[in-house]
């Protein structure tokens, strides 16, 4: 049995349910020291935050969060206007920084201002033993950030997608286009979170024979 979350973890800025982020927790304890755990998207750092902890209360993991924060490029949509955020802010990646250092858990998160696709065609860590994806939610683009950083999966990842919700469609289509497709099983739904992984090449080929 794992220690529970530090209280700190529970005072900090965030978007997501507390339910979500003790999910989080708990998944990445399991993940192996010489396993990497990557989060697609930052915002604030909270989840970040929750998963670095759970991992140091678990196997020992560390964190690599991503998430083009203020850099120059291509957006689809920033949340600019009435009621929306602009994720572009500086001031938003700077929060994360600070609310890691809060946590005290500079050490073990490491938090990398760049693209997602980008990011995963260079990258050079460990393989991905908890992949969680929470960037752009439109269903194409959800899907290749599974599909860019799908290479660097061990076999037995788990892959966690947030917002699977009928408030964001792109994200339940999304991963049913992959377990259609026979490359994710059909995940495990705690709240807004959908568990799942990767199917083995023999039973994906034994299932497209029977297709």
């Amino acid at each position: 049995m794992i220690k529970p979350p530090p209280r700190v973890l529970s005072t900090l800025d965030t978007l997501s349910p507390l339910d979500s982020m003790h999910t989080l927790y708990h998944l990445a304890a399991a993940v192996p020291s010489d396993e990497a755990i990557v989060e697609l998207g930052t915002y604030k750092g909270a989840s970040a935050c929750w998963l670095a902890a759970g991992a140091q209360a678990g196997l020992g993991a560390l964190v690599w969060t991503i998430d083009p924060h203020d850099l120059p490029g291509f957006r689809t949509t920033t949340g600019r206007g009435k009621g929306g955020l602009d994720f572009t802010q500086a001031t938003i990646r700077e929060q994360a920084a600070k609310q890691i250092k809060k946590c005290g858990l500079t050490e073990h998160v490491t938090m990398v201002r760049g693209f997602s696709v980008e990011e995963a065609q260079k990258w050079d860590g460990p393989k991905v033993g908890l992949l969680f994806i929470d960037g752009d939610h439109r269903e194409h683009a959800a899907r290749k950030d599974f599909r860019s950083w799908q290479p660097h999966l061990t076999r037995e990842a788990v892959v966690c997608w947030d917002d699977y919700a009928p408030s964001h469609p792109g994200v339940p289509a999304a991963v049913a286009g992959l377990v259609k497709r026979h490359i994710l099983y059909k995940p495990d739904v705690y709240g807004r979170l959908a568990l799942t992984g990767l199917v083995p090449p023999k039973e994906r080929a034994l299932l497209e024979g029977k297709a």
